[in-house]
């Protein structure tokens, strides 16, 4: 079930790649980069809604997973009173960002796309319920096919808005629609599969459940830091640089990133494997090993000639002009994905284990350090400093990881020492 898990996973983020590919290029030609650069920022404000799913996802994976991994059924109230905090906080901030784009006076485009990705939330917040629910059971298949899905809506989003406008201006309307029309068929799936039908519970229920919604404080704080990185780097190249150069370190960043759906298709089956592993008192090391044997492969086969041939890549990709001032970019983002892949492994050991105040430790070292690098960055006006001060961030992480790993593990190996000797 595993392996076909994985195979799976691989197959449909290979062609999700393989679609990015494709679009970005082409919608430059029929836009500009300036116009992609604004598109770049638009897609990295969705990770506001990871910052909601991960906080809420994780309490219910942890929750039902353990459950499932001891033989018993779903708990369909607490799924239910999960789900209320959850489209709470989506519809509020998916109201708070409506009316902070408004209150901006932005240009009609650029607010269009902003107000359609904060209105898309409450349709997120309901499939990231839903993904965590068939997760916590080991049951991959849906979750993927639903995330690709919305993958493939967005090269879709910038295909038409491209040819169509030549500019931003439908990206968000076409995100919006799919977005919805992928929580109806997530929620009526969900429903066939388990004949729990996500409903709005009663006030009463959601305080019930407040206790158990506050485990996954430290995972909201974790997200929402990453989510300052991801969003705030663009925003700080754009106020403090230009447009041009968000599009050069976007390219630069997401062609390296893609390749995190390759890695993330086996830590998400060995994830779940751990949790259950991990629920029965069983050793976590295989889903490690399996993670970082993932790692390494995909280190051969992608991201060294990646780095070897960023130049010929980026000409015959994008253009020579766009490639000569993106190859630094591509070349040092390659060492910061190695080490963020390496340690996103001991990353999800820890998680499934139940360390999300450890993870959460890690995540503040590096982003303090992430935070000095783009302070001198802005001071010496050196915009490949974004891409050195990600590359310490990842190199914390890394270590951090898999130092907390390893006190995570320790007591069980010198338990396991003692019992050898005894």
């Amino acid at each position: 079930m595993h392996i076909r898990n994985v195979v799976y996973f691989l197959g449909t983020r290979a062609f999700a790649i393989v679609a990015f590919i494709l679009v970005v290029p082409f919608f430059i030609r029929h836009a500009s980069e300036q116009q992609y650069g604004l598109a770049a920022i638009g897609f990295s404000l969705l990770g506001i809604a990871t910052v909601l799913d991960v906080a809420f996802g994780y309490v219910l994976i942890q929750s039902q997973g353990r459950r499932f991994a001891r033989g018993r059924v779903l708990a369909a109230d607490s799924i239910h009173g999960l789900f209320g905090f959850y489209l709470l906080l989506a519809c509020a901030t998916a109201a708070g960002g409506i009316l902070l784009v408004l209150a901006l006076r932005l240009p009609s485009a650029e607010a269009l796309l902003y107000a359609c990705l904060a209105a898309l939330l409450p349709a997120l917040s309901i499939s990231g319920v839903v993904a965590a629910v068939f997760q916590a059971q080991n049951q991959l298949k849906p979750i993927n096919l639903s995330r690709f899905g919305f993958e493939l809506a967005k090269a879709l989003a910038l295909a038409l808005s491209a040819v169509l406008a030549r500019d931003i201006r439908l990206i968000g309307p076409v995100l919006l629609i799919a977005a919805y029309g992928r929580a109806v068929l997530d929620m009526r799936y969900l429903a066939c599969k388990t004949g729990i039908k996500l409903r709005f519970p009663g006030f009463s229920l959601i305080r019930r459940y407040w206790r158990l919604a506050r485990h996954g404080i430290a995972s909201l704080y974790i997200v929402a830091l990453t989510a300052l990185v991801t969003i705030g780097d663009k925003i700080l190249i754009k106020h403090f640089f230009s447009t041009d150069a968000v599009a050069h370190y976007s390219v630069a960043y997401d062609i390296n990133t893609k390749a995190y759906l390759l890695v993330n298709a086996v830590n998400t089956a060995m994830f779940a494997v751990a949790l259950h592993r991990f629920a029965k008192k069983n050793s976590t090391f295989a889903p490690l090993a399996a993670g970082l044997v993932t790692v390494s492969i995909v280190a051969i086969l992608y991201y060294l000639p990646l780095f070897a041939l960023a130049p010929v890549v980026l000409n015959y990709w994008v253009s020579a002009d766009f490639a000569a001032g993106t190859v630094q970019f591509t070349r040092i983002m390659v060492f910061a994905s190695l080490m963020y892949l390496y340690g996103n492994v001991f990353e999800n050991a820890l998680t499934a284990m139940g360390r999300a105040r450890q993870v959460l430790r890690v995540y503040v070292v590096g982003i303090v350090a992430y935070g000095i690098g783009v302070g001198l960055t802005i001071w010496q006006q050196a915009i490949v400093g974004f891409m050195y001060s990600y590359l310490a961030l990842c190199s914390m992480l890394c270590l951090g990881f898999i130092w907390q790993y390893r006190l995570a593990v320790r007591p069980a190996i010198l338990s396991g020492v003692r019992h050898g000797c005894a």
